[in-house]
């Protein structure tokens, strides 16, 4: 039925959340064969790699598990983007925009700069950040006792520093270097400009060093193959997460 509508509004683009829809079926290994939802997995890949439906349909999956992405899905998506997690200077843009979502408001005192120092080397996603904003926001209210006071410095820095990781840091090294590893083309990578120049607004993350030159944003394929296997080596199939 759904493939029946994509073509009926054809021409049109297809977000795919991988995770969602399939994720369980690799992560636990079920087969096709005996899987409803795998199933359905099949046909749409069978969909996906349609010849006449090229040029009309633009089909864009996403995952945040890079690693398990099995091949017949690679094959339907033959350029791969990776997104890494914020910079510092990427945080410090967030920050704002996502106290805003949820109708709050930073006070004139806050620096972004210093609240990125804090939560940069914890790999914040842009959840944690909003989640980040919440508790700074509780800590606001319960100082003022007036439901939607404007956040302060104190408030915010109190948050970053008393947010605890409830992930591993090295799994989420290890899905950013796979999904850098499955870059399809160089100037793809976030760092990189299309005509192959390095960004000069773009600030490596530290598990990059010694993997990428800072100067020309060139990959050291081979310094990063190591680092996966040591990563893949420690880390068990339970820790990815």
């Amino acid at each position: 039925m759904a493939l029946c509508i994509i073509e009926t509004v054809q021409p049109c683009i297809v977000w795919i959340d991988i995770d969602m829809e399939w994720g369980e079926i690799w992560s636990t290994g079920l087969s096709s064969d005996v899987s409803n939802s795998g199933k359905i997995m099949g046909r749409l890949l069978e969909a996906i790699r349609c010849v006449k439906r090229w040029g009309k349909i633009l089909w864009i999956g996403e995952t945040t598990r890079p690693d398990i992405l099995p091949l017949n899905c690679l094959n339907c998506f033959p350029v791969l983007i990776p997104f890494l997690h914020p910079s510092a200077r990427e945080i410090q843009m967030l920050l704002p925009a996502l106290a805003r979502q949820i109708g709050r408001e930073l006070a004139e005192d806050v620096n972004t700069f210093e609240i990125a120092q804090v939560l940069s080397p914890n790999l914040p996603t842009a959840r944690v950040l909003q989640e980040v904003i919440n508790a700074a926001g509780f800590f606001a209210d319960t100082e003022t006792g007036q439901p939607g006071t404007p956040i302060r410095q104190c408030h915010l820095l109190r948050a970053a520093h008393k947010f605890k990781p409830n992930y591993n840091l090295f799994a989420h090294e290890y899905m950013a270097l796979t999904a850098i590893r499955m870059c399809s083309f160089s100037f793809l990578l976030p760092w990189r400009t299309f005509d192959g120049r390095r960004r000069t607004d773009y600030e490596l993350p530290k598990y990059l060093k010694g993997i990428v030159d800072e100067a020309t944003g060139e990959v050291d394929i081979m310094a990063l193959d190591r680092r996966l296997s040591e990563l893949r080596v420690s880390l068990s199939p339970q820790r990815l997460r």
